[in-house]
């Protein structure tokens, strides 16, 4: 993994180390993901990323809070008045008004640029590093409202196509990126709304018999184009009960 920058995918580890069992590999992944060696990055597949390289799949932030927008608001006012020209208005004020403006500015002016010259008392700003998602805002929170929207359209449609593949799912919503989607079944399949399997499709020859490929559960490094969607049957019962009443108090950006 260390080797590949762009990372690499499960099923070329899989291929490289075919003499470990599938299920020991998925162990030893899960420790290194655990311990935050690799990171799951990709945008159409799932990548193993060594965490060297994890730079150029997230974006840096700040975290900052609503009371430190609030004190920013002041300062900037000022700043962006002391800055501003003047405007065709006050060629016509007389001398001695235009005179006490120009005071009252200069004074502002001294005033902001002693507060920026100052340290500032407040903490320092928190420096986040997120991968951009639709339900994360910019100061990495989660936009409840949004998360629970894009879930109940997913949770229907998969009512809809019950034993759908993740690249299909992904073909319908194209809009947004497969792990994505990936990550939003999770979540449901955690909720106990739907069940993720794969199919173990067996390896054909000129002289092999039909075989219908075997059903097994599926693991979270599972290839999307054998990863089959079962919606179940109180789906909607434990979204509803996900929910509640909850009053989103927010816009959707």
């Amino acid at each position: 993994i260390e080797c590949q920058e762009f990372g690499t995918s499960f099923g070329a580890l899989e291929r490289r180390f075919g003499e470990c069992r599938v299920g020991i590999l998925i162990k030893i992944i899960q420790v290194f993901l655990q311990e935050f060696i690799v990171s799951l990055m990709g945008i159409v597949d799932y990548s193993l990323v060594f965490w060297k390289y994890t730079h150029p799949w997230v974006i840096k932030s700040f975290h900052l809070t609503r009371l430190e927008r609030e004190a920013e608001g002041p300062t900037t006012a000022k700043v962006m008045y002391v800055n501003t020209p003047s405007t065709s208005k006050d060629i016509g004020e007389p001398p001695a008004k235009r005179a006490r403006t120009e005071k009252r500015t200069a004074s502002i002016s001294v005033r902001s640029e002693e507060e920026l010259k100052a340290p500032s008392k407040r903490k320092e700003r928190e420096i986040i590093f997120l991968r951009p998602f639709p339900w994360i805002r910019v100061n990495g929170t989660l936009n409840r409202r949004v998360l629970d929207k894009w879930m109940g359209i997913l949770l229907i449609h998969l009512s809809k196509t019950p034993g759908i593949s993740m690249t299909h799912l992904a073909e319908h919503f194209n809009y947004v990126h497969p792990t994505q989607l990936k990550l939003l079944v999770e979540i449901l399949e955690d909720m106990q709304c739907v069940k993720l399997y794969t199919l173990k499709v067996p390896k054909c020859t000129l002289r092999s018999t039909f075989r219908s490929p075997e059903i097994e559960n599926s693991h979270k490094l599972a290839p999307f184009d054998r990863t089959m969607i079962e919606i179940l049957p109180c789906a909607f019962t434990h979204f509803a009960a996900f929910i509640g009443d909850r009053k989103y108090t927010m816009d959707f950006i």
